[in-house]
């Protein structure tokens, strides 16, 4: 028998998300000597979450979610004015 498709469910099963997201901010911040701090990485946690819920409900496309993941984010919490698609790049 041959298969059509294989799917793999990727998030939390072969990736763990929480260390590659903890991976990726930590890096992120360093490359920029930003302080994180671990409840800023908390509010970024909830704050990036709640931008993939817009997402999945339609309210945003996932170009203003990637604009939207650092911009935003960085500018609130930092008071910086960053390019959204560079950071996320």
């Amino acid at each position: 028998m041959r298969y059509q498709q294989i799917i793999f469910d990727v998030d939390d099963t072969i990736i763990d998300f929480a260390a590659a997201e903890d991976f990726a901010l930590h890096s992120l911040f360093n490359a920029h000597h930003w302080p994180l701090s671990p409840e800023l990485q908390r509010q970024y946690h909830s704050y990036n979450q709640g931008l993939w819920c817009r997402l999945e409900q339609g309210e945003i496309t996932y170009e203003e979610l990637s604009e939207m993941t650092f911009h935003d984010f960085i500018k609130k919490n930092l008071g910086l004015e960053i390019d959204g698609m560079k950071a996320i790049d």
